[in-house]
C-alpha cells in the first residue's frame, strides 16, 4: 500500500502541470485548426476564457485527487501558479538577453496595474487551496485513497456471492 501511495503521489504531482500544459496546447491547436489565430478578437476571447474559466476548473478538478494527508494541499495548489510564472519567464527568455532580464521583465509585467498579475496568481493559489480542502483525505478516505487501494481491499467479503 505504501509503495502504491508513493507512485500515485509522484504521478499526481507531475500530472497536475502536465494536464494544465495539455489544456494550453489543446487551446492553441483549436485556435490553429479553426484559423481563429488570425482573428485578434477570437484570440483574446480564448485567452480570457482559458484564464478565467478553464484554469480554475482544471485547478479545482485536479485538487480533488490530492494524495497529501492534510486537510489542504498547498503543494498541489501552488503547482499551477508556479507553472504559469515559470512559463512566463521561459517565454521571456526568447526576447531578453539573460535569465535575469526575463525574470525582471516578467515581474514588472505582473506588477503592472497595481499588481493585478500577482493578485491573479495568488488568487489561483487560494482557489486551489480552497478546492484541495478535504476532511476525508485527512483520514485516508478521499478519492485518491480509493484509487490507491486495491479493488480487493475495498470489496466486502461475501462468501455466498460469486465474484
Amino acid at each position: 500500500m505504501k509503495k502504491r501511495r508513493i507512485v500515485y503521489s509522484t504521478l499526481y504531482y507531475f500530472l497536475v502541470p502536465a494536464v494544465f500544459f495539455g489544456a494550453l496546447c489543446l487551446l492553441a491547436a483549436l485556435l490553429g485548426v479553426t484559423k481563429a489565430r488570425d482573428d485578434l478578437g477570437a484570440v483574446v476571447f480564448a485567452a480570457y476564457a482559458f484564464v478565467f474559466f478553464a484554469a480554475p476548473v482544471i485547478d479545482a478538478v485536479m485538487m480533488r485527487f490530492s494524495p497529501l494527508r492534510f486537510y489542504i494541499d498547498p503543494f498541489a495548489a501552488a503547482e499551477i501558479p508556479l507553472f504559469l510564472y515559470l512559463a512566463m519567464i521561459l517565454n521571456g527568455l526568447k526576447t531578453a538577453d539573460s535569465a535575469r532580464s526575463a525574470f525582471l521583465l516578467v515581474n514588472r509585467t505582473l506588477a503592472d496595474d497595481g499588481g493585478m498579475g500577482f493578485l491573479f496568481l495568488a488568487g489561483l493559489f487560494l482557489f486551489g487551496l480552497l478546492f484541495s480542502l478535504s476532511v476525508k483525505r485527512r483520514h485516508g478516505q478521499s478519492i485518491a485513497y480509493r484509487i490507491i487501494e486495491k479493488p480487493s481491499e475495498t470489496r466486502p467479503e461475501n462468501p455466498g456471492l460469486p465474484e
